[in-house]
């Protein structure tokens, strides 16, 4: 069943098993027609919604690593919500138009045949920066992020520092050097 046949769905609730079997019977009567599963460790139970979990499924078939992150990171984008919003939203079963759920839909082709995640959302986190990123544009590695750390340990060795960040696409390191420091 693709996407589009259901309203936008849990990832998926979390009780602790102090709350009792009261709090998780009326989250099962509110929600019985969409439950899917419940996994019950000593630390917690979890129940699995199934359109958000179809559509991690789909990612992971594809490969993609991290894929329940991503398919919720497409929402928020694709709602133009942030990640608290889409989870507001999923407790909430919100539902979504149809017109949206048929760009989602596109969003997940494309992130299935392995488009990076930051050339869909248009953007990139990068420490503390949000940078724009897209097609033609390096997305910064946690390599970069390390390079930052060595450019930051110099800077107090040098009286006056200029800091130059030449043909690299998004700007993350001066961005970054520019962000954190006085430079």
């Amino acid at each position: 069943m693709s996407l589009i046949d259901r309203d936008l769905l849990p990832v998926a609730c979390t009780l602790t098993p102090g709350a009792g079997a009261a709090q998780l019977a009326a989250w099962q009567e509110f929600n019985d027609d969409y439950l899917l599963d419940i996994d019950r460790t000593a630390a917690q139970i979890t129940v699995h919604y199934p359109k958000i979990d179809d559509a991690t499924a789909r990612l992971t078939q594809a490969g993609i690593v991290g894929a329940r992150a991503d398919v919720v990171r497409l929402v928020g984008h694709v709602l133009a919500v942030d990640l608290g919003e889409v989870e507001r939203r999923v407790l909430l079963r919100g539902r979504v138009e149809p017109e949206d759920l048929a760009v989602l839909e596109a969003r997940l082709d494309e992130r299935a045949a392995r488009v990076p995640l930051q050339h869909l959302t248009g953007t990139a986190p990068f420490r503390r920066l949000e940078l724009h990123v897209g097609p033609g544009v390096f997305v910064p590695r946690p390599e970069t992020e390390q390079a930052v750390d060595h450019v930051i340990a110099a800077l107090p060795a040098t009286d006056r520092p200029l800091v130059v960040d030449l043909c690299t696409g998004s700007g993350a390191l001066a961005l970054a050097v520019a962000d954190e420091t006085d430079a």
